[in-house]
């Protein structure tokens, strides 16, 4: 399986950091995986993030091969403090939908091919931060992702495959300390609670993973949230809790714009359980301070990526919590008055779906209280008290970002409302699974301790079964997908046919003016995807005048006409030199009245259509394409 090397060398660094630290296996991964963003986003910043990954990788496989030597010789001690059922467990299920992963997963979202994958290549092709002269790349989007799919990459090559595998890991990873409380005398149980948690995350919270991943970091911002809450709290009485605490929230800041917030939540709620604690053991509060580290040492983070934004010089600071601040109090919304009202109306109906869950989590919330003692139930009443009023507050922001901030056809739409709000619900779910386990009488635990073996072993079959039919639903699927030509999946392919030939005839450092007519633009990002790291330009919105298309011929080395009408071929046809349009590619696509390729619009008509790539001339100051089959130098 490619990326194997990758996973040994963290497996590698957590059975050492298990036997440095000695806290508990099923804490290392999460602080494992930080540690690797952490450091090499620094050896980005030093401009030697190849050689420093390649270290940092082969450091991690001598730390497993060395295993024999630091680790305990009695079988008895390492089962029970290193080969535990919640890392072997953890490891069963990062096989299972590791390769499906690898060998199922098509990428044909939005924010996936206009977004992530760029910038995940970007980083890839330059060793480091991408350079600023991708000027149809969101690059102001932090690289925390990105640098956690180069320690993967950096012997692999660029895989997409590889990359969905390293999501997985991002994603699973924060969720492993959950079992730390289990041992191999209840192992079963361990099994039931840790795949029912997935099949919530899966079925409930449409989290996307194994045969349905996702490159999108929101479920990755949820699982880091709620698995560092749950981390402090299952280790809170742990000594130096505070430093561990630090990596995370560090990592988690990298992943997504806006996301101090979080971290706030984070430290306040350490923060406020720490002085509890300590006022319960009459201990000294001065120590309470170094706590402050967790919101100060993301926010030094976030303020070095945006120095090295600004550094870039022409990429705008997008989504800083300044910024919406700014815009609230500084200037009208994008929207009209009647957009404003709309917004506004739809938002406040959409308000059920989280209202659901915090009346749920609510109720939960007081029945562990009644079954914890009173230190717990003083700890349970901070901490839910405290996410509640982030909830409330995060929709708040949530809609000053819709009314102030997005503009009018994304806000209308309420566009990833439900994936924005599912990161907060998928955190504070996984603390009250935490509440449970760890600050009650563990109903749930005590559940499956009553439970007789022999149902146990039936529930532990219905989950495989129930893992085999989702499995194999979905390979049967991605087979279908292929032969669906109004599918996402064919799109890619069909797109990367006019790309190959593009590649072939260009060099890596060319300019290239992208021109497909119609649809809403992935298309385009799709091409422009497939051609980095050629810098390119997407041209339709300067399709208003000769002299406005002409302007910008002066930037570029190619034009590629992908998908075009008479019209163009008529406005614009004094800047071909002549009428001989040899074809570079002609590829069969499902082309209707948006050309957005989907199977929504049943207008979809299956069409072949010719694309062409010209060379761009420039003789006494006059712009001329000419067709790279026919040109010569």
């Amino acid at each position: 399986m490619a990326g194997i090397l990758a996973t040994l060398a963290l497996f590698g660094y957590t059975l050492f950091m298990r036997r440095l630290i000695r806290w508990p296996i099923e804490a290392m991964p999460l602080l494992v995986v930080s540690m690797v963003i952490i450091i090499n986003y620094f050896f980005s910043y030093l401009g030697i993030l190849r050689p420093g990954s390649i270290v940092l990788l082969l450091t991690g496989c001598l730390a497993l091969l060395l295993s024999p030597v630091y680790l305990p010789k009695k079988r008895e001690e390492l089962l029970a403090k290193y080969f535990t059922p919640g890392l072997t467990i953890f490891i069963f299920f990062i096989i299972i939908f590791g390769v499906m992963a690898q060998t199922i997963v098509v990428v044909a979202g939005w924010d996936e091919l206009d977004r992530w994958l760029p910038l995940t290549k970007l980083i890839y092709l330059n060793n480091g931060f991408w350079l600023p002269n991708y000027h149809s790349i969101q690059t102001e989007y932090p690289p925390g992702g990105a640098l956690f799919y180069y320690f993967f990459l950096v012997f692999t090559g660029y895989s997409e495959g590889v990359i969905y595998y390293a999501q997985l890991l991002l994603i699973l990873s924060p969720l492993v300390i959950l079992l730390s409380k289990f041992t191999w005398s209840n192992w079963l149980d361990s099994f039931i609670f840790f795949s029912m948690t997935l099949l919530v995350l899966i079925f409930v919270f449409q989290v996307q993973i194994g045969p349905t991943g996702s490159l999108y970091m929101d479920t990755v911002v949820a699982t880091f949230f709620g698995g560092t809450l749950a981390s402090y709290l299952i280790l809170a009485k742990k000594p130096g809790i505070w430093l561990y605490l630090l990596f995370p929230v560090m990592a988690l800041s990298l992943f997504k714009p806006m996301l101090l917030p979080f971290i706030a939540i984070i430290g306040m709620v350490a923060l406020c359980d720490q002085f509890l604690l300590k006022k319960n053991a009459n201990k000294k509060l001065h120590s309470l301070t170094l706590y402050s580290g967790i919101v100060i040492l993301p926010l030094l983070i976030v303020k070095s990526w945006f120095y090295h934004l600004h550094q870039m010089g022409n990429v705008t600071q997008n989504w800083s919590p300044k910024k919406l601040l700014l815009a609230v109090l500084n200037r009208p919304s994008l929207l009209d008055t009647a957009q404003f009202h709309e917004v506004l109306i739809k938002y406040l109906h959409q308000l059920y779906k989280p209202g659901i869950f915090i009346v749920f989590a609510a109720i939960m919330a007081s029945i562990l209280y009644k079954f914890s003692d009173r230190l717990n139930k003083q700890r349970l009443l901070s901490a839910h008290a405290l996410l509640l009023g982030g909830n409330i507050a995060f929709i708040s922001l949530l809609l000053l970002l819709y009314l102030y901030v997005m503009g009018p056809f994304i806000a209308s739409s309420l566009n990833s409302f439900n994936r924005f709000i599912a990161i907060y619900g998928i955190g504070w779910f996984v603390v009250l699974l935490t509440s449970d386990l760890y600050l009650t009488n563990s109903l749930g635990y005590q559940f499956l301790q009553r439970t007789s073996t022999t149902v146990k072993y039936q529930i532990a079959y219905g989950l495989i079964i129930l893992l085999c039919l989702y499995t194999g639903l979905h390979t049967f699927i991605h087979h279908l997908r292929f032969e669906n030509r109004h599918d996402e999946a064919y799109r890619r392919y069909a797109i990367k046919q006019i790309a190959t030939p593009v590649q072939e005839l260009t060099a890596e450092n060319s300019r290239i003016g992208i021109v497909w007519l119609g649809g809403q633009g992935l298309n385009q990002y799709i091409i422009a995807y497939e051609l980095l790291p050629r810098h390119f330009l997407l041209l339709d919105y300067y399709l208003t005048t000769p002299i406005a298309l002409e302007n910008q011929l002066r930037k570029l080395d190619y034009l590629l006409v992908a998908h075009a009408n008479n019209s163009f071929w008529h406005d614009y046809g004094q800047f071909f030199l002549n009428t001989n349009k040899n074809v570079l590619k002609t590829v069969e696509f499902c082309l209707n009245n948006y050309d957005n390729g989907t199977t929504k619009n049943k207008t979809c008509i299956q069409q072949k259509f010719p694309t062409f790539l010209y060379k761009v001339v420039v003789t006494d100051n006059k712009v001329q394409l000419v067709n790279v089959i026919n040109y010569e130098k």
